[in-house]
């Protein structure tokens, strides 16, 4: 059970999972901290002396865990309805559940306060920010109608993108209606399993019902707040709880259930290859260390530190590159780079205001190498890369 478990979860997120490792994004922590909450949870669930030393531990695990993650992710602040739901359903004294619940309640007013403070003063806003046509101007205008149409409208778009990225097999859509597989199968259990003898049903019950209230929240709240573009990343997490509660659920009377499971993700990772960043098999460029020392002296001939003082002189602008990256960590300690969207580079290009010196362009990207050739000069090719300088 534990290695089908496994095996699922490795199909599943492993590929997109080490691509925001890499990235430098929160992506990675989003899925070790949702598994996280969710073990916290059934645990306590299952707990029969409600009266156990280790319960507030475990609480107070549980919601530094989500207030903590919040901050930084802020739709995962809707898995305090986790803790929430437990207090409500398993604390006996009034005394005591009104002031675990208000300790909650304020920690939670915390967290925003402190995420709205850092999107205005230290990082980059998670919330659209298009005063025009927004979730917040409607709601601060009072235009219910208005906010209604609007919501309507954004989830139409939504599964309009996510139906488009099945089609095509892309990341959106695979992982999208993975988690609302997930969902789908949960209540189905719940449905079907209906032993109230049974103290596994009543866990499967409440663990179900919320793992549904959730992921909706989950999706609507990047859908309405940020962009349904980004699903794949924000998604990713609920899926893989999703998958590990259907294991949970099936047990280990229904084994041919969680074959499928896995036969299915191993199916979706075949039909991927070659066709995304995230299939396997992957092509790896694979630089030995003689190679790669020999990489570094190569492209610190090429753009030397010629002690200028104009920092775009030693940058180099690129696309975002998803694989194939060894050349990255190549490039001399005083060279910086600049990563464009296609659109920006294009345009940079064509008006010659580009900043940087240096332009990194992947061989295959013959409509970049194009542009480049007509307006730089070519100082560098290797390993399927070139290097053009202004």
């Amino acid at each position: 059970m534990r290695q089908t478990v496994w095996m699922i979860l490795f199909e599943c997120t492993e590929l997109i999972h080490a691509r925001y490792i890499w990235s430098g994004m929160s992506e990675a922590g989003s899925i070790a901290v949702t598994l996280a909450v969710w073990a916290c949870f059934l645990w306590l669930l299952r707990q029969e002396d409600r009266q156990s030393g280790n319960i507030n531990f475990i609480l107070i695990l549980q919601t530094v865990l989500i207030l903590f993650y919040g901050v930084i992710r802020p739709f995962l602040l809707v898995y305090i309805l986790l803790p929430v739901y437990y207090i409500v359903k398993s604390v006996r004294g009034r005394r005591e559940k009104a002031v675990k619940l208000g300790i909650i309640g304020g920690a939670l007013f915390g967290s925003v306060f402190l995420y709205f403070f850092m999107q205005e003063y230290c990082c980059a806003k998670y919330f659209s920010s298009s005063p025009e046509d927004s979730f917040f101007s409607y709601l601060r205008s009072g235009q219910m109608l208005s906010l209604i149409k609007f919501i309507i409208k954004v989830n139409a778009s939504a599964a309009q993108s996510v139906f488009m990225q099945m089609s095509k097999f892309g990341w959106i859509g695979i992982v999208t209606m993975g988690m609302f597989l997930s969902a789908v199968i949960i209540c189905v259990i719940c449905l079907l399993h209906r032993n109230r003898r049974d103290k596994h049903y009543k866990v499967q019950r409440v663990s179900g019902c919320l793992y549904i209230c959730i992921a909706l929240l989950v999706y609507e709240a990047n859908i309405i707040l940020y962009s349904a573009e980004q699903l794949h990343r924000m998604l990713l997490a609920p899926m893989a709880a999703g998958a590990v509660l259907c294991c949970f659920m099936f047990g280990d009377a229904a084994s041919c259930v969680r074959q499928l499971f896995t036969i299915s993700v191993m199916a979706a990772s075949i039909l991927l290859s070659g066709g995304s960043s995230y299939a396997l098999p992957q092509d790896n460029v694979g630089l030995t260390y003689q190679e790669g020392e020999s990489l570094r002296g190569e492209l610190r001939h090429v753009m030397p530190d010629d002690d200028s003082k104009n920092r775009w002189d030693l940058g180099i602008a690129f696309l975002p590159v998803y694989s194939d990256m060894q050349i990255m960590f190549c490039f001399p300690a005083y060279i910086s780079g600049s990563t464009c969207n296609e659109n920006y580079m294009y345009s940079a290009i064509d008006s010659d205001t580009l900043k940087s010196r240096y332009i990194l362009v992947q061989e295959r990207n013959s409509d970049l190498r194009a542009r480049c050739d007509a307006a730089y000069h070519l100082i560098w090719k290797g390993y399927g890369y070139l290097i053009y300088s202004q």
